[in-house]
């Protein structure tokens, strides 16, 4: 099927998002403070000490959004497991940019 001219800006335009992106890879931007409902850090935690081993299956695009995002979960329950700290119903606990972007990502997605 031929590329339409919205799906080739799209494509452009997703290109040079990621080119912006490679640039503040390179800054060091500051950790920030969230609250995580403690059932849902717990998953991530969990999703942290899951070992996958062995080769990676092959993916579809689709998959691989997954696998990447199943990274972020976990780095998100690293920081959970060893620097988190309970406040009440929630673990309280600093997330870098990328870790919020991973994860808002993921929210984005499942809205629609």
């Amino acid at each position: 099927m031929p590329e339409t001219e919205y799906q080739r800006r799209y494509r452009e335009y997703a290109h040079t998002l990621a080119k912006i992106g490679a640039e503040l890879e390179e800054i060091e931007l500051p950790m920030v403070t969230v609250r995580l409902p403690i059932n849902l850090a717990r998953e991530a935690v969990a999703a942290g000490e899951w070992k996958d081993v062995g080769e990676l299956d092959p993916d579809t695009s689709e998959q691989r959004v997954d696998r990447y995002r199943t990274g972020s979960l976990a780095n998100i329950g690293h920081a959970a497991k060893h620097t988190g700290r309970v406040d009440g119903g929630y673990i309280v606990v600093d997330l870098s940019a990328g870790e919020i972007s991973g994860a808002l990502d993921g929210a984005y997605d499942l809205a629609t």
